[in-house]
């Protein structure tokens, strides 16, 4: 039979619609296998589907063949027949007489094989037997063996009718759930994850905000440029809400040019106007659209569960009225359903782009406050704790704008900076006759979290020279409790460069004490709290003492934070804990003013006088 290549692509695409190609045996042919050699007398039956190149054994029966070359393949000759192909001896068929067929270690001599033929007419396969010896096949056989072949074909087709269906239901779903223009969630979509953000937000004391954004001007696009230009702009400001907002976060399109982001598990109502100002600044690039240049401008209302309202659809209502409030301010705007949230939101902006324009300009500075080896009342180290100077003269500590650069990931360059100053101090310092000296260094978990986050302490010790010995990072128990194993690998990669890290504020977290033996801390800093209650509440003491003898015996050294009298000092002394930290030994002061202060603190320690807490 000449070769068709047309027919031949077409068989091609029957038999991978059915997907049975380059997978294990089924159960569902196991049987038919089994059937076949018990009715045919037979050792070996197989059903094999042919590809352009290989036959595929999709199930085998007496033996562990699972695939063969097309050209030496018996059944590459089957499927070219109209029905059932019996070869009675191979040693006296001229197509086969010179070779020797083999079944893994079985030498064959009788072959019967029925097509498997599809309902349009292809031949993607056989049902076949072999024998060991000469043999010829009776019509029953034959028509057993044609019988089963359709069987096969009859489950090829429901599976693949099953799977059409599958795929029909699943699109239909969608489309039942997702716009048909931009692919985002629809309404009923939108609703069904409200109604769920809200169930979490009673349960974790959270909120949830929606924000409605329409286009500025819309209609002025399609009337200027058409339909097919305002739908090209639609899907074009889809993706960049999709691309504004976090993976848990839900985008929509109600119809038109509305858009709904829900944005759940919000601490506080507030952040929903930094990510709307995220928004209206990524829906403002120019975009080219059929040859002409435009920029976009959207306006946002936005509506907070439970704030404003307790029921999904108030709370869409609400986010519409703010909305339209935005635009008759003049558009490209945020406003909150109350006016006194817009104040407050607009003072948050106003405050965050202060804080990004710090983060740019480096306009922070560095505080640091001694620690201090209890035995020999020396100064041993500092720890660096930032600041943030502002232009009325007042100095914001790190509780005041802390939490802000936290949520806004401002604080990844924020700890950086501080990480390179730091580090490059304390080396100045030790250039100045202050060798022994370490410096405490605070990470923040999104710090701890980043992939480059020990290549910024590496790029720290290099560009200051650092010794890494001298670098003591400290994390609270909250860095390690999500993820022990991904802490414990970074652990091990900072232990390996030298670096000491600390577990912070100990105490007042989980404490899980199983932590402190799995993981490779060098500290411990007894949270504040602990030291200023111990010496009024004899379980505080307790606490204290005990944490101090635990991390002895754990070989880790203790820093007992809040000195702040003598009767402190004398108690911590006492009971071994090596380091101090406190307004005993000195507040913290800036670099330039360093040195002065650690001269009045090391001859106040020696007086036994120190400073109290204002």
């Amino acid at each position: 039979m000449a070769f068709d290549p047309v027919g031949e692509q077409q068989r091609l695409h029957a038999l991978n619609r059915y997907e049975v190609l380059d997978s294990l045996p089924e159960t569902e042919f196991n049987r038919i296998t089994r059937l076949v050699a018990a009715q045919l007398q037979v050792p070996i039956a197989f059903i094999n589907f042919i590809d352009e190149s290989r036959g595929w054994f999709k199930a085998v029966h007496g033996t562990l063949v699972r695939q063969q070359e097309r050209h030496m393949g018996v059944c590459t000759h089957t499927i070219e027949q109209p029905d059932v192909m019996v070869i009675p001896d191979f040693a006296l068929d001229s197509r086969f007489q010179h070779q020797d067929i083999r079944f893994g270690d079985i030498r064959v001599q009788s072959y019967i094989g029925a097509p498997l033929i599809t309902p349009d007419g292809h031949r993607i396969g056989t049902l076949s037997a072999v024998d060991a010896a000469p043999r010829s096949f009776t019509a029953d056989q034959r028509t057993l063996l044609r019988d089963l072949a359709a069987v096969v074909i009859d489950e090829l087709e429901l599976r693949l009718a099953i799977r059409n269906w599958r795929e029909a239901d699943r699109r239909s779903s969608h489309a039942a759930h997702h716009d048909a223009l931009t692919g985002l969630p629809n309404r009923a979509h939108l609703l069904d994850h409200a109604e769920r953000a809200a169930q979490h937000a009673r349960r974790t004391k959270t909120h949830v905000a929606l924000l409605m954004m329409d286009l500025d001007h819309f209609k002025h696009v399609n009337d200027s440029l058409g339909h097919h230009a305002g739908d090209a702009l639609l899907c074009v400001v889809a993706a960049r809400l999709a691309a504004s907002v976090r993976s848990g976060d839900t985008v929509a399109r109600l119809g038109g040019d509305e858009f709904v982001m829900l944005l759940g598990g919000l601490d506080d109502p507030l952040d929903a106007a930094l990510i709307a100002q995220k928004i209206l600044e990524q829906v403002r690039l120019p975009v080219d659209i059929e040859g002409h240049r435009l920029q976009p401008r959207g306006s946002i209302g936005i509506a907070v569960y439970p704030r404003d309202f307790q029921a999904v659809p108030d709370l869409l209502r609400a986010a519409d009225i703010a909305m339209y409030h935005a635009k008759q301010r003049g558009g490209g705007q945020a406003c909150f359903h109350t006016e006194q949230m817009s104040v407050e939101a607009a003072e948050k902006l106003h405050r965050h782009l202060a804080l990004e324009v710090a983060a740019q300009r480096g306009a922070f500075e560095l505080y640091y406050q001694p620690q201090v080896d209890l035995h020999s009342r020396q100064v041993i180290g500092v720890e660096a704790l930032l600041r943030w100077p502002r232009p009325d003269g007042t100095v914001e500590s790190p509780d005041a704008f802390i939490p802000l650069a936290e949520r806004s990931r401002l604080i990844l360059p924020i700890g950086a900076w501080v990480l390179q100053e730091a580090c490059a101090q304390l080396q100045h310092w030790r250039h100045a006759g202050r060798p022994t000296w370490k410096v405490a260094v605070n990470v923040s978990a999104e710090q701890w979290n980043a992939p480059d986050f020990v290549r910024q302490v590496v790029a720290a010790l290099d560009l200051s020279g650092l010794p890494p010995e001298c670098l003591v990072l400290e994390l609270t128990e909250s860095h390690v409790i999500s993820s022990p194993s991904a802490a414990r690998d970074v652990l091990a990669t900072l232990n390996a460069l030298r670096v000491q890290v600390a577990l912070d504020d100990f105490g007042m977290g989980y404490s899980n004490l199983s932590q402190l033996a799995q993981l490779s801390f060098q500290q411990l800093k007894l949270d504040r709290s602990l030291i200023a209650s111990m010496t009024t509440d004899r379980r505080y003491a307790a606490l204290v003492r005990n944490s101090i003898n635990l991390a002895r015996d754990l070989d880790v050294s203790v820093v007992g934070e809040g000195v702040e009298s003598q009767l402190h000092l004398d108690l911590l002394t006492a009971w071994g804990c090596a380091v101090g930290q406190g307004f005993l030994f000195g507040r913290p002061a800036p670099a330039a003013a360093y040195r002065d202060e650690l001269d009045s603190s090391e001859s106040s320690l020696d007086s036994g006088e120190g400073g109290q807490q204002s």
